[in-house]
Formats: structure tokens, sequence, C-alpha cells
């Protein structure tokens, strides 16, 4: 990241230098006078160029230094986007997450979080696909149940709690992953969830955004869950 900035930062640097010389040099040459000019006529010369239009010179100068600008800006303006996205889904799903658990500690347990590929529809559901490969992912959405029949799966005769549809519109915007990979979570009457240490990654494909912009929720087996710069194993 700091090479990219570094290598961006000469390019802008060069930019501006042939920028600054070449404006220098319509400067002069607007502000200089052949040896022939009489004296009596230096103010109708100078009434002259003041009211000229610009040169082409100058109007290629400046088409450039507005492709410049736009380019500087429009890169800039992605990577904030990308960001932006990443926080706002880590945001949504940890918020979710910390939902889930108080309603399981409020309502004695048996709630449970889904990932769902129809969340966004009128008849949602867990998806029930196994939890392997790109069925993991759970930018899709997600439903939040009380498993009333204590069955560990969505029926008609459980509450629906909340229902969150897609964070990200496709694979080629981000990504959200479980590791281990889980398809559902459930958290007992203390708070706690069922199985070991688990972790979502949320991160935008290879090369669109600085991996130093991913965030990471950390779920340790007390069910409390909290978002990180890092992936969960290295703290």
């Amino acid at each position: 990241m700091q090479k990219n900035n570094k290598k961006n930062s000469k390019n802008v640097f060069n930019y501006i230098v042939v920028l600054v010389c070449v404006f220098i040099s319509i400067f002069f040459d607007n502000f200089s006078f052949s040896s022939n000019i009489k004296k009596g006529n230096i103010m109708e010369n100078q009434r002259n160029q003041y009211y000229k239009g610009m040169t082409l010179t100058e109007l290629i100068i400046s088409l450039f230094l507005v492709s410049v600008l736009s380019q500087i800006a429009l890169a800039s303006y992605s990577n904030l986007v990308a960001r932006m996205r990443i926080y706002t889904a880590s945001s949504t799903l940890h918020a979710a997450l910390l939902y889930a658990r108080s309603e399981a500690l409020k309502r004695g347990g048996g709630v449970i979080i889904c990932r769902s590929t129809n969340a966004d529809g009128n008849s949602a559901s867990c998806d029930a696909a196994a939890a392997t490969g790109a069925s993991a992912e759970w930018g899709d959405g997600w439903i939040i149940f009380h498993d009333r029949n204590q069955d560990g799966k969505y029926s008609t005769e459980d509450e629906i709690l909340q229902v969150h549809g897609k964070v990200f519109q496709s694979s080629t915007v981000g990504s959200i992953n479980s590791s281990p990979i889980r398809k559902q979570i459930k958290f007992n009457n203390l708070g706690q969830v069922y199985g070991t240490f688990l972790e979502f990654s949320i991160v935008a494909p290879e090369g669109k955004l600085d991996p130093s912009y991913f965030r990471y929720i950390c779920i340790a087996s007390g069910g409390r869950a909290r978002i990180d710069k890092q992936e969960c194993a290295q703290k």
C-alpha cells in the first residue's frame, strides 16, 4: 500500500512539474514583445493581448490538466466506495450477530442466524444447501429466528426476528466468508455459540482494494462478536 501511494505521489508530482513548466513558458510567451514594436503601440498591443482568445497550446494544456485531475479523482472515489462497502457490510453483520445473541439471552436460547440466498424475496428461508465452497458465502443475506421447536432448522412454527437481504450485489463487489464453514450459528441461553471459534472475513476481490481495509468478525465460544482489522487467528 505504501509503495502504491509513493508511486502515485511520484506520478502526480511529475504531472505538476510538467504543468508548471508549460505555464511558465506560456506566461513569458504572452508577455514578451518583439524588438520591432514601436513604443507608441505598446498600450494597444497589451489591450489586444488581454482580449485575445485561448491559443491551441493553452487549450491542449487545459484538457491535459482536466484529464489528469479526473483520473486522480476517479481512482480516489472508487477506492473510497470499495472501503465504505466493506465497512458497511462488516458493521451490518456485526450488529446482526449482537442482536441474535441478545435475543438468545432474553428468550432462554434457541436463537439461530442462518445465511439465506432468498432473503430479499417474499418467502425468505434459510439456505439448505451444503455449507461448502461458494455456498458458504453470507453476502446474499441472512435470517434470524427463534427455534421454538428446537429442531435446529427454520420451520413455520418458528418466529422470524430479523431478515436482511444482500449486503453485496455480487461477488465482484465483495464477499463474506465463514471459517470454519457454517451455514448457520445457534446461540444458547447463555449467549454462547455451539462449536468452536468462528470467523467471518469481509473482503473485496483481489486487486480491487488493499487487504489492510478488509475486516474480520471474530466470535469466541462465549458468543460475543467483535470486528478486527486482522484475521482472528492472528490475535
